[in-house]
């Protein structure tokens, strides 16, 4: 009996050891497809303890809007800075939740290979701090390249900008430390003046109106930016230093927004066209309190498409452009027309001068001249040959006595009002011009099809001081 017991007991213990040195079945690998899968990584630029991952979608698209929410879930205001697809991997780095911009990415092969790109990026911003905090995302599912569709690395601050895209508008703030530029891709890059580094970078499109920034003005206290777009656009003002959206301003125009602020920033005046203008587009600029949004005048007078305006340096006045070739003056205080005179024949842009005795225009078409108007009577005191049909823009070299003028034809010319004489010009065929704005220093801005060209006047000619390509 006990034999029997002992064996029995024995079997037990056999089997018992044999269950347990058997494997448990392997978990089934991820299915491996030649099929391209999508990655993305989106982040609060202001603070990088916000951020969303993405990884293994079929399409861009999904994946940008997957990452897009997990940001904003988080509580932050997003934008994509990474988007890759293809067998590879992702990191990202930061310091901790309050540092801000001290945050790095990296996409490489390999896990390791992008863990290393985004501490160094990181280090970067955090002057050499070690990042400690560390998520990372790979593409697991498919055997295609990698390839990185977008990477925003260089767009942060501290930056080294290399292309800019196409550029309709640049402003300097009126201490001359900041410069603004109005892309094509519907963000706001303010550069440092005088290294022209990124100092930030607003998404202020996001997908809005046409996604193109076509005007865009600093207030006088460099505080906040004006941002006209693309077609059936409102105008909004944005924080230039935190990047948020204050206000959206009542009334839209579909194309060719025009914007400027009172030289003690309370008001700010817009305008703009209809649908590729045209007679039945009457002319209409408003007034705005700045702080409230309210509308404050609505100016009517020119018969087609209002083109400009500008403030007197009193404030007192207000001069608007027309389609129709008339230039208006009108009294701040009241909203009542002051006196008008026909500048041209067709369309144009003016500017008061700094002292505002003179009053400039510029002939986009009808009889393509650069015309300086007394400004207390309207009288016609100098007319110049301009750029023919492509006269764009006109800006005062830093007193009332000079005056530049560039064209979409690659020429800019700066001449001499006492004298009538030409001081400087260039003839760049390969530059196609839209917007030009002078910074205290003498630097000049412009912005075109091919991007953006700091420049300064030396020896009676421009010279290139810094290039930002498309």
């Amino acid at each position: 009996m006990k034999r029997i017991i002992l064996l029995f007991a024995l079997l037990i213990v056999v089997s018992i050891s044999f269950a347990q040195t058997k494997k448990a079945p392997a978990k089934p690998a991820p299915v491996v497809s030649s099929a391209n899968k999508f990655g993305a990584l989106a982040v609060d630029r202001n603070n990088g303890f916000y951020y969303g991952w993405s990884f293994d979608f079929d399409y861009q698209k999904d994946a940008e809007e997957k990452a897009l929410a997990e940001c904003k879930k988080k509580g932050g205001n997003c934008s994509i800075v990474l988007s890759f697809s293809g067998a590879g991997c992702a990191a990202y780095r930061t310091i901790k939740s309050n540092v801000g911009t001290a945050y790095g990415w990296g996409l490489a092969k390999t896990k390791a290979e992008a863990d290393a790109i985004a501490i160094a990026e990181c280090k970067k911003r955090s002057k050499g701090v070690m990042p400690t905090n560390y998520v990372w995302a790979c593409n697991s599912t498919t055997s295609a390249p990698l390839k990185e569709i977008y990477n925003a690395k260089d767009e942060f601050p501290g930056s080294d900008i290399k292309n800019i895209g196409s550029a309709q508008s640049v402003s300097y703030s009126k201490d001359g430390k900041k410069l603004a530029v109005g892309s094509g891709d519907g963000k706001i890059r303010i550069l440092s003046v005088p290294s022209y580094k990124l100092l930030n970078l607003i998404n202020v499109a996001g997908g809005k109106y046409s996604g193109e920034i076509q005007e865009l003005a600093f207030s006088p206290d460099g505080k906040h930016i004006a941002v006209g777009y693309g077609r059936d656009g409102k105008i909004e003002l944005w924080d230039a230093t935190n990047g948020k959206l204050i206000r959206t301003f009542e009334k839209k125009w579909d194309n060719d927004p025009s914007i400027s602020f009172s030289p003690d920033g309370k008001y700010m005046a817009a305008n703009g066209g209809c649908v590729w203008q045209g007679e039945n587009c009457p002319g209409t600029t408003y007034v705005y309190d700045v702080a409230s949004g309210a509308i404050v005048h609505t100016l009517k007078g020119h018969n087609r498409t209002t083109t400009s305006s500008s403030f007197s340096e009193d404030g007192k006045t207000l001069a608007t452009t027309g389609n129709d070739g008339s230039v208006i003056f009108w009294s701040m205080e009241t909203g009542s027309k002051i006196r008008s005179f026909m500048g041209n024949n067709d369309r144009m842009g003016g500017k008061f001068s700094p002292d505002s005795k003179i009053f400039a225009t510029l002939s986009w078409d009808g009889d393509e001249k650069t015309k300086i108007w007394d400004a207390a009577s309207g009288r016609n005191l100098q007319t110049f040959p301009s750029h023919g049909t492509y006269g764009e823009s006109l800006a005062f070299y830093n007193s009332s006595d000079k005056l530049i003028t560039i064209g979409m034809n690659g020429l800019m010319i700066l001449r001499d009002l006492k004298s009538g004489s030409t001081l400087a010009s260039t003839n760049k065929a390969d530059y196609v011009y839209w917007g030009i704005s002078v910074a205290p220093s003498g630097e000049i801005a412009t912005s075109g099809a091919g991007g953006v060209t700091i420049w300064k006047v030396e020896g009676g000619e421009f010279k290139v001081v810094k290039a930002f390509a498309r």
